[in-house]
Formats: structure tokens, C-alpha cells, sequence
């Protein structure tokens, strides 16, 4: 999905790559990525804090792109899966790219699925 949506949106396919990125076992990171990449962060709360800190305790190069407050977050993925459980508009908060992923794959059917058991 994030490979689709950068292509969605302009970014050459030869200018990034998207790989596992194993934030919880930091110590596995250089095993997945460059070490001359740039780890692009927003943050929004202390989890956003802690991802930084981490990534630049490791000497990576971290971009923080902005720092702001939790309820200035336009979208999250909690509020997307919730819309689709409930059978609500979600296409309209995501790229086109990303809705015909979820929707070819089945994923709205399982996601709908999954939340009638939380």
C-alpha cells in the first residue's frame, strides 16, 4: 500500500523503497535498511518521541518532520478501520491506491470481521 500510494502521488519508484522496519527490536534495523538512509518521524505523542529517540541513539540520521498535538492528526488508521467496520465513507480518507488494495485483497471484509470481535 505504501509503495502504491507514493507512486499515487508522484514520487519516483526509483527514489525510495519500502522495507521491514522492526521498530520494536531496534537493534535489528541495520539489517533492513542503509545506514546512510533518513528516517522521516512525525510526531504526535510520546510513542512519536520515543521512535526518534531511538532511531538517533542508533547514530541514524532522523528528519523530524513536524511535531504536534495528538488532535491536530487529520486521519489515523484506527479512525479508517472503524469507518469500515461501521460501513462508513472511508475511501474518501485514503489514496485510490490504498482503497483498491484493501478492496482487492479482501481486506475490508476482514477488517470489518476482526472488529466485531473487539
Amino acid at each position: 500500500m505504501l509503495r502504491d500510494a507514493m507512486v499515487e502521488f508522484g514520487v519516483p519508484r526509483s527514489e525510495f523503497e519500502v522495507v521491514p522496519f522492526p521498530i520494536n527490536q531496534p537493534h535489528l534495523i541495520r539489517y533492513y535498511t542503509p545506514p546512510d538512509a533518513v528516517y522521516f518521524v512525525t510526531i504526535y505523542d510520546q510513542w512519536g518521541r520515543s521512535k526518534a529517540s531511538t532511531l538517533s541513539k542508533l547514530g541514524l540520521t532522523v528528519d523530524v518532520m513536524w511535531e504536534r498535538e495528538l488532535d491536530e492528526k487529520s486521519i489515523s488508521g484506527t479512525e479508517v478501520r472503524r469507518l469500515i467496520a461501521e460501513g462508513g465513507n472511508w475511501q474518501e480518507l485514503v489514496p485510490k491506491s490504498v482503497a483498491s488494495f484493501l478492496i482487492e485483497h479482501r481486506l475490508v471484509e476482514r477488517i470489518a470481521t476482526l472488529h466485531k470481535h473487539d
